[in-house]
């Protein structure tokens, strides 16, 4: 059979999410506190790690995002108060780890790399102040994953560095990004859960609606959308493993 593609109306929905989401607000630092923002600067700007307070701080911003975006969707309204709980101590922490992913993913230029995070208008002005500090390189600078660490070398495995790599740069568009984490978010699977059925039945509809997106841009190699949405699919299972990888090295920190 003809692999289905997206309505109309299921696409106004997807923008919708993406628009939920905030995806594109041009400014994203009121949530950050100076000292966070000050040294994320100097890891771009001066190539420092990020401290492992600093490194708290970002994780502890991104979740509360991720919580308030989940709080916002009709979706997640619709369920038990335990339900909503359960997600949000359970998931939230994998969305956290593909946008760090996302971040430092390889094929970006620092630019591209901090606007999720910061927003257009913020990375804008860094690069013009950066520029007129004369800060050097900063036109094909990219920010690796390693310094998200304070102690690189021993830590960042081969294996850790191509998770980062396949998790960071799965997503090729905003709608891809927003589907995928909404999967990731209304993941059931080892969650305590009162009305497992009908979470199970929220994820399938956000599979469903990647499933038909990536039919419809990938129309002419049909083959291609198959398998990106199974390594769609494979990246939920890949970022509980980043997960823990990451916990384990937090604990060495």
């Amino acid at each position: 059979g003809i692999a289905s593609c997206i309505s109309e109306e299921e696409m106004l929905e997807v923008k919708d999410l993406v628009k939920t989401s905030g995806y594109f607000e041009m400014s994203k630092v009121n949530d950050m506190e100076t000292s966070l923002l000050r040294d994320i600067i100097k890891m771009i700007a001066f190539h420092h790690p990020l401290p492992v307070y600093a490194q708290k701080q970002l994780k502890e911003v991104l979740a509360k995002r991720f919580r308030k975006i989940a709080k916002r969707l009709r979706e997640f309204q619709l369920l038990s108060f335990k339900d909503r709980e359960e997600i949000l101590s359970q998931n939230i922490p994998y969305l956290v780890e593909i946008q760090i992913c996302t971040v430092f993913n390889p094929d970006l230029m620092w630019h591209e790399q901090f606007i999720p995070l910061m927003g257009q208008e913020e990375v804008d002005k860094l690069d013009k102040k950066l520029k007129s500090l004369n800060v050097a390189g900063l036109d094909d600078l990219q920010v690796p994953y390693s310094h998200m660490f304070t102690q690189p070398a021993k830590q960042i495995t081969i294996l850790l560095q191509e998770t980062v790599r396949q998790i960071g740069s799965w997503a090729q568009d905003a709608c891809e990004y927003v589907l995928i984490s909404l999967v990731v978010l209304f993941c059931p699977d080892m969650l305590d859960l009162m009305e497992r059925r009908r979470v199970e039945e929220i994820q399938l509809k956000f599979a469903t609606l990647l499933q038909k997106y990536l039919n419809q841009k990938h129309h002419t190699e049909p083959r291609v959308s198959v398998s990106r949405f199974a390594s769609g699919v494979n990246l939920v299972t890949k970022c509980k493993d980043m997960y823990k990888m990451v916990e384990v090295l937090g604990e060495g920190n």
